[in-house]
């Protein structure tokens, strides 16, 4: 809950990426209005 309001944020756990996907990075958002639910994930794949 956020001052009354549901929220719920994911963040990607640092360097627990494997294979293709080594060096992500982000977070993803659930938006909870009413009864529909929507998602947004931000991120970033760094290369070495």
């Amino acid at each position: 809950m956020d001052r009354g309001k549901p929220s719920l944020t994911i963040t990607v756990v640092p360097d627990s990426a494997t294979g293709e996907l080594a060096g992500l990075t982000g977070k993803m958002d659930v938006i909870i209005e009413g009864k529909q639910h929507s998602y947004t994930f931000d991120y970033e794949i760094r290369k070495s």
